[in-house]
């Protein structure tokens, strides 16, 4: 016998990286400290303080790959987590490195990974979930560097009687008078109530998916701030739905407004809620403020609208894809971006964004920034793949000038983000003068396909 074949490998000293630092990631990080592992994550919207309770280091996905030794895949299939290690990401690997994927089928690219096996890039891996399941005449399982196993995991005496304390237990805080933690059914609110608040609850998911798309960033916390009449009614509502809005495309949870408030915990994300009274132009206002950016938005005539981005007054209504910029007021740039996409049978329509003044400026100074956003039905443009790259090198050399995409592909945005455009032409707000309109186009996919998360 060839003792060769079966040498392996320490895990003592070796860098774990956990792709997905929820339930199942952080305990496996325990016990890898158990094993004298240094174990790094990567989860977007785990925060920095939940993170160092277990002793782990956040860090980019670029970052993980390239350093770890063992990297281990605990997150969701959802569509931002599809294909998240393809053939890119491997490359980033270690050469001899090992990849273990124990979540769902499909967020390792399995054609890149028989690739990787096969050229030694890396060393071995193993799975218990496919792309397609039963596997099949999958090529993976032909290779000698790779294994597999059942999907099993909680097939065990313990499991099985874990399971039953939970059932007993969530039965006796329900009898106890205590809110269950799985509940499936929310406890009902009055018609009446129910019929103000869901306008505002759907506002503020939308406001807060918008945000997370704008800013991106880790989200540590949420505020929320409630003015007017709406501070008068029971808000509970409008936080899952935040909580919705920021967390949902990150789980398979189905997140409502009896758990919300348990995933947000979880993920270390605090929350905070203000109420005060109206003190500006609208009835009722709901802000949400996460990362040092803010959104507002508020009902006009039964239609929701957002009405701020940071500082900057907007009027438009949060739906479909949206190409926003934002850049120094001067003449030629939303031109400029205007004939590109027209060039590429891309219509498109202008919406204004205008900062709050400060105290002595103008409100026609020159020197201030513009930003906006817009929407517009249709079907996807002709071209409009093409489109980005020449944007983009537009972009570059006018300073200051930065894009916000919410799920398009004309401009892929760093990171995995993408989604689909369309586009069409729509009238100018007429309540706009023509020297307000600041340089924002607008894309809506078909109605049959929202790129909203989460709705």
């Amino acid at each position: 016998m060839d003792s060769l074949k079966f040498i392996g490998t320490e895990v003592r000293g070796k860098t774990l990286g956990v792709i997905g630092l929820g339930n199942v990631g952080s305990e496996v990080a325990k016990r890898a400290h158990g094993l004298e592992m240094e174990v790094i994550a990567y989860d977007p919207v785990v925060s920095i303080e939940r993170a160092e309770l277990f002793n782990v280091e956040l860090v980019a996905l670029n970052e993980l790959l390239e350093r770890s030794d063992f990297v281990t895949v605990h997150v969701p299939l959802v569509d931002a987590n599809r294909s998240l290690v393809g053939a890119p990401e491997m490359a980033l690997m270690k050469a001899g490195a090992r990849l273990i994927n124990t979540a769902r089928g499909g967020i390792v690219n399995e054609a890149a990974l028989v690739e990787a096996l096969k050229s030694g890039r890396l060393a071995a891996a193993a799975s218990d979930v496919f792309e397609n399941e039963p596997p099949g005449e999958n090529p993976l399982l032909a290779l000698a560097n790779f294994v597999a196993t059942p999907h099993i995991a909680a097939s065990t005496a313990e499991a099985q009687v874990s399971v039953a304390f939970d059932v007993a237990e969530e039965v006796a805080a329900v009898l106890a008078g205590d809110i269950p933690r799985f509940a499936v059914n929310a406890p009902a609110l009055p018609p009446e109530e129910l019929a103000y608040l869901r306008p505002f609850a759907d506002l503020t998911e939308r406001l807060a998916a918008l945000h997370v798309q704008l800013f991106g960033g880790r989200v540590g916390s949420i505020e929320l701030d409630f003015e007017g009449e709406l501070a008068e009614h029971d808000t509970n509502l409008l936080v899952a739905s935040a909580i919705k809005g920021v967390l949902q495309p990150f789980t398979e949870d189905r997140i409502n407004s009896v758990n919300a408030r348990l995933i947000a915990s979880s993920r270390g994300v605090k929350l905070v809620e203000r109420r005060s009274p109206a003190h500006g132009s609208y009835a009722s206002l709901v802000t949400v403020r996460m990362g040092g950016h803010e959104l507002a938005g508020t009902i006009l005539n039964g239609e929701l609208r957002a009405v701020r981005i940071d500082s900057f007054r907007v009027d438009l209504v949060p739906a479909g894809s949206f190409l926003g910029q934002q850049a120094r007021d001067r003449p030629g740039v939303v031109g400029r971006f205007g004939t590109i996409l027209g060039e590429h049978d891309v219509e498109h329509r202008q919406h204004a964004g205008r900062p709050r003044r400060a105290a002595g400026q103008r409100d026609d100074d020159p020197g201030g920034r513009r930003s906006g956003g817009g929407r517009g039905p249709g079907p996807a443009p002709r071209g409009g793949r093409h489109v980005g790259p020449e944007v983009r090198r537009i972009g570059r050399r006018i300073r200051s000038l930065t894009f916000a995409l919410c799920r398009d592909p004309l401009l892929p945005r760093s990171g995995r983000q993408s989604g689909r455009a369309g586009g069409s032409p729509v009238r100018r707000h007429p309540r706009r003068r023509a020297g307000q309109v600041r340089g924002a186009f607008a894309f809506q996919r078909r109605p049959s396909h929202p790129p909203w998360p989460g709705l």
